[in-house]
């Protein structure tokens, strides 16, 4: 009922205001596309709704009255703040038209996001980025972002998931550390070392236990942990200690000579990255490319390279 009563205000409103600026009740009926005794008939009826009269009429003019000039200037601040409201709804909206939402980890948005975002752009590709990036991994898969890059096992089974490439962890350090420090033979003469991790759990000690496949030396002490791939990255190419990094996050200090693996016998599981999202119906033509381009670069260009490792 209250929609109906606001319908039909609106309605008043657009035939009050056009007959004023029209000034004739022939001329508004025009403007509005729809007969004089319709126009007229509104009229009457709100000037009934409100017991007031709004327009002098005469046979050649009409003139508002003092309550139809009051009305007036209150009709026209009300239609002005709703075609303002209006105007904002539609910029907002197609400031998102044409621009993907994508939830990550702060690492693969660092790395592996910016190096495909950068490579479609390259390739003559138009597209406008959302990005979030989390601190912490978040297993639920929502409908607030189109695509959700996740790494590991997924708990999330209503999703889509198309598997991007698989991510190996190493030991990594810089080259000034390797040649200044006696570096570990075995896994468990990391104890005597400065030994950083990143990590993107809240339980930090499963998931060493887990990555090293339950081999963890039981008075294996980190140095430095943070959520922080900078931090990491930083402390290790200032020779500072070794770290357990994703080649992801290695690939460019190694590219560059500020890191270098360390070779051992025992291997990190590798890990496997997906890109989730909830129906390729909700993706438009460009974002379903943008996805199919990301599977394709993840698969030629960090899976072989890490292979080649």
């Amino acid at each position: 009922m209250l929609i109906q009563e606001r319908s039909r205000a609106m309605t008043n409103f657009e035939v009050f205001l056009a007959v004023v600026e029209c000034g004739s009740f022939s001329k508004a009926a025009e403007s509005l596309g729809i007969t004089q005794p319709a126009v007229s008939k509104q009229i009457d009826r709100m000037e009934k709704s409100m017991e007031v009269t709004l327009f002098r009429r005469s046979t050649r003019q009409i003139k508002l009255t003092h309550a139809g000039e009051l009305y007036y200037k209150r009709v026209k601040e009300i239609v002005g703040l709703i075609d303002s409201a209006q105007r904002e709804v539609r910029r907002a909206v197609a400031s998102d038209t044409g621009r993907l939402k994508i939830s990550c980890t702060i690492p693969i948005a660092h790395t592996v996001l910016l190096d495909v975002i950068d490579a479609y752009g390259a390739a003559g590709n138009r597209l406008n980025y959302k990005i979030k990036a989390e601190t912490h991994y978040k297993d639920s898969i929502g409908l607030d972002y189109d695509l959700y890059i996740r790494e590991g096992d997924l708990r999330d089974s209503s999703a889509i998931a198309r598997k991007a490439m698989d991510s190996h962890y190493a030991f990594y350090a810089s080259p000034d550390y390797v040649e200044n420090n006696e570096l570990p033979k075995e896994l468990e003469d990391f104890v005597d070392q400065q030994l950083f991790v990143s990590y993107w759990t809240d339980n930090m000690e499963h998931w060493m236990k887990w990555m090293m496949h339950e081999q963890l030396p039981t008075n294996l002490k980190t140095k430095l942990t943070a959520n922080d791939d900078t931090m990491i990255i930083n402390a290790v190419e200032r020779g500072m200690g070794v770290a357990i990094l994703p080649y992801y996050m290695a690939r460019k200090p190694l590219e560059q000579g500020r890191l270098v693996k360390l070779d051992y016998e025992f291997d990190f599981p590798a890990l496997p990255l997906y890109i989730i999202f909830q129906s390729k119906e909700r993706l438009g033509v460009q974002e379903r490319n943008f996805l199919e381009f990301f599977v394709e670069y993840c698969q030629e260009n960090y899976n072989k390279e890490q292979q080649a490792l």
